[in-house]
């Protein structure tokens, strides 16, 4: 009865249950995924859901193993399909969670572990550039010759914004390519920058 399953888990269904492939099943592994299926069918919970799918997912790929040669039988996996159905919040499929949300969020988790490797290298906050930033603001106040009431104030900002690549360089250290991108793109627009 898989007229009821999105293509998604009826692909996934599908693909557990085509000619099997693969040496014959490690009696470990199919303990396991029978304690899995167990606790999938008890608990009222997708979690249990999504891992047994994952696993036997996995063992597909990398034995080619099918569920019906680890002893599932098609029916419980559909009424377990059909449970996560019901149960999911989102209403999302067990076949579009196993087999398209995980692949996105492991993709994504990925790239969030290695942003946080590199953000503080590459983007630190400002409470650790603090006296770095105030360095930088006495530095520009005095090249422009304002007072802390300027530089606290819009009409002081506007007053000494900056308009040009040659002011803005000699304000900052400004690497050569930064400022030809700045008089390539200055020449059909204008550059009005705040020292703030």
């Amino acid at each position: 009865m898989t007229s009821s399953f999105d293509t998604y888990t009826t692909e996934l269904l599908d693909s557990l249950y085509c000619k099997e492939k693969g040496e014959a099943v490690d009696a470990t592994v199919a303990k396991e995924v029978g304690r899995l299926l167990a606790e999938a069918e008890k608990e009222e919970l997708t979690g249990p859901i999504v891992v047994l799918f994952d696993r036997l997912q996995e063992l597909r790929r990398q034995h080619g193993w099918t569920a019906q040669q680890l002893n599932i039988e098609r029916d419980r996996l559909e009424a377990l399909a059909r449970k996560h159905q019901e149960l999911d919040e989102h209403m999302v499929s067990v076949g579009g969670r196993v087999g398209q949300a995980l692949a996105i969020v492991d993709k994504a988790n990925k790239r969030v572990d290695a942003y946080l490797d590199k953000k503080d290298q590459e983007a630190p906050s400002g409470i650790e550039l603090w006296d770095r930033i105030l360095e930088n603001q006495q530095r520009i106040r005095e090249k422009l010759g304002m007072d802390e009431r300027e530089w606290n104030s819009f009409p002081g900002q506007i007053r000494h914004a900056i308009s040009s690549v040659d002011e803005l360089a000699d304000l900052i250290d400004l690497p050569s390519a930064a400022a030809a991108d700045i008089t390539r793109v200055t020449k059909n627009y204008r550059m009005r920058l705040t020292p703030y």
